[in-house]
């Protein structure tokens, strides 16, 4: 071990008496920063895995809801509906068909009470929220059906309201496709991100690991010298002083 000159008093132990008030204030600061920096990356993990699960259940709904919405989307099916009311129904009965309405849609609907619908991406909520207002007055048309309003229409009427579902339908069905396709591309990217992020953490440290090793070693070895000095010099002082 190398001696130890009591007449130099160590740079580290010299700038911690004059600036050791101040430093600890740093330090505080410091690891108030991380401290909260760490809470806020604890919250965007959470908020993002709420995210993806909002948005896969999300899916499945819009995905089961396919068949009942898409049915009067297609002419052919249209005019085959209603030539069959027509053959059925006779020529002096209503055309009040029984039809299947989407009378709760329990995700969106949880969504939307919870709080949880504004957090999701921003072209991901204006898809779904257009697709589930467009869902909406389909669905108030196709109820509309069974009111006293409409079963006393003339026959012509009612085939002119029947044959207004088409451009309804045809609008879910458009805002269902831009819905799915939002909500697809937002869950593509949720996939890619855990490795993307663990390959620049990986990164970051390789980069930074070997300087942080070299300031952490200067520091242990300017500490221990300070410290030496402070155990040996120290005393040395106070007795001569006596």
């Amino acid at each position: 071990m190398a001696a130890i000159d009591c007449a130099h008093e160590p740079i580290f132990l010299a700038v911690f008496k004059t600036m050791g008030p101040t430093l600890a204030l740093l330090g505080a600061i410091v690891a108030w920063l991380a401290n909260n920096l760490i809470s806020w990356c604890a919250w965007q993990v959470v908020r993002s895995v709420r995210r993806f699960e909002a948005m896969k259940a999300l899916r499945a709904e819009i995905g089961a809801f396919e068949e009942a919405e898409i049915f009067y989307a297609d002419k052919t099916k249209l005019e085959a509906f209603l030539q069959q009311l027509k053959t059925d129904l006779g020529p002096y009965k209503p055309w009040a068909p029984y039809v299947p309405v989407i009378d709760r849609n329990p995700v969106y609907d949880s969504l939307m009470v919870g709080g949880a619908l504004p957090a999701l991406p921003s072209r991901v909520l204006e898809s779904i929220v257009n697709y589930y207002s467009s869902l909406e007055g389909l669905n108030a048309q196709l109820k509309d059906f069974t009111s006293e309003t409409y079963t006393k229409l003339s026959h012509p009427r009612q085939e002119s309201v029947i044959r207004d579902l088409q451009p309804l339908s045809q609008d879910v069905e458009e805002t269902r496709k831009s819905s799915l396709e939002a909500i697809n591309y937002r869950l593509t990217l949720y996939r890619f991100a855990p490795p993307v992020f663990v390959a620049a953490g990986v990164l970051v440290l390789i980069i930074c690991l070997p300087p942080l090793v070299a300031a952490a070693d200067r520091f242990a070895q300017a500490f221990i010298s300070a410290a030496e000095w402070a155990s040996t010099c120290d005393v040395l002082l106070k007795d001569n002083g006596k």
